[in-house]
């Protein structure tokens, strides 16, 4: 248990520069940020990858999420604070997770999405959910959309064609859907879906419609049986919608009007693109608000284009991105606290840009940004409390319910460390969809190859050898195995952080070493340095802590090979408190 105190060190030692592939490097650089430590990265979904990453020079902490929509058992949902529109009350966003999640559909991850209006209740863009625009179907600067086949593409429309046909002749645009909740309906037609969370009592004309096929947009209609037609004002719920009429469309429906059992079509197509291609079959659309890289390069006259110039507003953001092949998203949020500084979107953009990111929007920003695993914010909220938001991006596992250990593997991909170092190993369970069972799985047995790398000691810590080398210790439990790579940096000289240090008997200090390279500064182990007292009487030293004897000073040092190193100590005992 001894080793539980050496978290500083820890995470220290595990600081080194992690090379990546760039997708654009030609085009957009990598930040200059510093070394960063991958904290923790594993699958929490089938086809969904969760990282965190500490960049300590900046300071900056990422959380970096990839899913490859190529895989069956995953789905990305467009979510409704409540499903209701509008909705003044807003869910936080551990509360979308978990009213979401139900056997055969459980949430993964969630964050926050859109911009909103508090008054209003509802999102300033378009937003399509499970095929179905939640209120307008004008606005937005850019829409990131994943298809029924699950490709995702980014474009900007100049407009949708939504309206109500039937075969008698009817023809009804549709002008919004829903209503805000404050300035009532939009237009003269208006179709109130699942989503509808307004009492209707206004006069006109009432249809309530029956869907009888699934909600696409960019594809085949929905077909919808009427179910009645009153002049009196019929209430919509999750499954059965109304279409309300007053002014011109009331005209209109008079000249071709409708009876219960008729059959009518709910069109909803993309009228036409300014850039990027609208694809078929739209089944959640997210408002990306401006579009920040646009084929591998920033997108000119958008990224730079942001209102007041907030593309270089530090500040907290969640970004999300799809590969060039389309079959990818990557979502990026950062911490904005005082151990996470503030981040424009450009830096993040060429980040994500150099991860395999094609085409980027930008979604919330500030106090909403947020990120949401096992039903728990992870990040820290920016700008004071938790900020309950009006919608969210939902990654969803469509898996069936497994309790099977099918593979086992440590939690991170990789370990990065100095010579004479010490990093703990955190081993994890999954079934056959990738869906964790035990985050801190116990009871495997370790070994290195080469040997030479370390060894692993009884409580999981990896102690790394005297020579830099590259190799992997490896994991096995109940006839499961998982690899990690290793890389191990040698030391140009090892010194003591601090060369006197004052002690008494309510103190123990760890002996902080480091070791110095060209490049960086390592935290070494002092656990693996064998220790010397010149004068006993005075301290001793145990695990790479002093503790104090009776007053007076000595010198410790600690030997590793022929490596030596010490350090001064003086005891100061005091009968009276001391503030230390």
């Amino acid at each position: 248990m001894k080793l539980k105190m050496f978290g500083a060190l820890l995470v220290a030692s595990l600081m080194s520069p992690i090379v990546m592939k760039a997708a654009a490097a030609d085009v957009i650089k990598e930040p200059e940020w510093g070394p960063v430590e991958e904290v923790e990265s594993y699958t929490v979904g089938p086809g969904i990858k969760y990282t965190k990453y500490i960049y300590p020079d900046k300071p900056v902490i990422l959380w970096f999420t990839e899913i490859d929509l190529t895989n069956p058992y995953n789905k990305i949902e467009q979510a409704q604070s409540r499903d209701a529109v509008p909705d003044v009350q807003r869910w936080d966003l551990p509360t979308f997770y978990k009213q979401n999640s139900r056997p055969g559909h459980n949430v993964k991850v969630a964050w926050n999405h859109d911009f909103f209006s508090y008054d209003m209740g509802v999102c300033i863009g378009i937003n399509i959910s499970n095929g179905e625009f939640a209120w307008r179907r004008d606005f937005a600067r850019s829409l990131l959309a994943i298809t029924k086949d699950k490709k995702a593409e980014i474009f900007a429309h100049t407009g949708f064609t939504t309206r109500v046909v039937a075969d008698n002749g009817l023809s009804l645009d549709i002008s919004c859907y829903n209503s805000d909740a404050t300035n009532g309906f939009t237009g003269n037609c208006i179709l109130l879906n699942r989503m509808n969370s307004i009492t209707l009592k206004d006069a006109g004309k009432y249809i309530k419609l029956k869907p009888q096929g699934e909600w696409i947009v960019n594809g085949d209609p929905t077909p919808c049986r009427v179910e009645a037609v009153s002049d009196e004002p019929i209430q919509s719920t999750k499954t059965e919608y109304v279409l309300y009429l007053r002014g011109d469309a009331i005209d209109a429906y008079n000249q071709h009007p409708l009876s219960v059992g008729d059959v009518v079509r709910v069109e909803q197509t993309v009228a036409g693109t300014k850039w990027g291609t609208a694809p078929k079959d739209i089944l959640n659309a997210f408002h990306g608000y401006p579009s920040l890289v646009h084929d591998g390069v920033f997108h000119d006259g958008e990224y730079n284009n942001f209102e007041n110039g907030r593309e270089y507003e530090k500040s907290a953001h969640v970004l999300a991105g799809i590969s060039k092949d389309k079959t990818k998203l990557y979502m990026l949020i950062n911490e904005m606290s005082v151990q996470s500084s503030a981040i424009d979107c450009i830096e993040l953009c060429s980040w994500m840009v150099n991860r395999g990111a094609w085409d980027i929007v930008n979604f919330d920003s500030g106090g909403s940004a947020a990120i949401a695993v096992d039903g728990e914010m992870l990040n820290l909220p920016g700008r004071g409390s938790v900020r309950p938001v009006e919608d969210a991006m939902l990654a969803v596992s469509l898996a069936p319910e497994s309790n099977k250990v099918a593979r086992i593997a440590f939690s991170k991909s990789a370990i990065n460390t100095s010579v004479i170092a010490i990093a703990p190993l955190r081993m994890m369970a999954f079934n056959e969809y990738d869906e964790v069972l035990d985050k801190d799985l116990k009871g495997c047995s370790f070994s290195c190859e080469p040997a030479a790398l370390g060894t692993v000691d009884a409580e999981g810590y990896f102690h790394s050898g005297a020579e830099g080398m590259s190799g992997k210790i490896i994991a096995e439990k109940d006839g499961l195995r998982a690899e990690i790579p290793v890389t191990t940096i040698a030391v140009d000289n090892v010194v003591p952080k601090y060369e006197s240090v004052i002690v008494d008997k309510n103190h123990t200090p760890l002996i902080e070493l480091i070791g110095k390279t060209a490049a960086a500064d390592f935290a070494l182990s002092p656990i693996a340095f064998s220790w010397e007292v010149e004068n006993p009487d005075v301290c001793r030293v145990e695990d790479g802590m002093i503790y104090a004897g009776q007053n007076g000073t000595t010198v410790v040092t600690g030997r590793f090979g022929d490596v030596a190193v010490s350090v001064n100590v003086t005891v100061e005992n005091s009968d009276k408190p001391v503030l230390v």
